[in-house]
């Protein structure tokens, strides 16, 4: 086996040529690169820098995601986990806007997908609204 379940690896084909005489080449040659990637993306994200609470309906959501085998391709924002905004290009930072209802805790949820389409676990956090603290 190349790879172990749900892992990542590049393996290499490498030939070196041989005369007719028994001479080999000085170098070796890759001629088929297999890259295998069966690793799903991670995401975690908070609100503001860390914060838990918010007197402002706007925050800025710091996303982190990483991928071991072909990278974060595109992240998606839901309010209810059910209806996601579209795929977008992955930043570190993201405008949201919670509803202005004060004094309720409000939820999001992220979720990433690498360039081969496997998907991250929905992650999920909420951030508690009061514009009265």
């Amino acid at each position: 086996s190349l790879c172990a379940t749900n892992a990542s690896c590049t393996g290499y084909l490498r030939l070196r040529s041989e005369d007719n005489v028994g001479n080999l080449a000085e170098d070796w040659n890759t001629v088929f690169i297999l890259r295998y990637d069966n690793a799903p993306p991670v995401v975690d994200f908070s609100f503001n820098g860390g914060a838990t609470s918010t007197t402002q309906s706007q925050v800025t959501l710091n996303v982190t995601a990483s991928d071991e085998g072909s990278g974060i391709y595109a992240v998606r924002f839901s309010d209810d986990g059910q209806n996601w905004k579209e795929w977008e290009q992955p930043a570190d930072e993201r405008l949201w806007n919670i509803y202005a209802i004060s004094r309720q805790s409000w939820p999001v949820y992220v979720q990433v997908k690498d360039h081969v389409g496997l998907l991250s676990d929905v992650v999920q956090h909420d951030v508690y609204f009061d514009v009265n603290p």
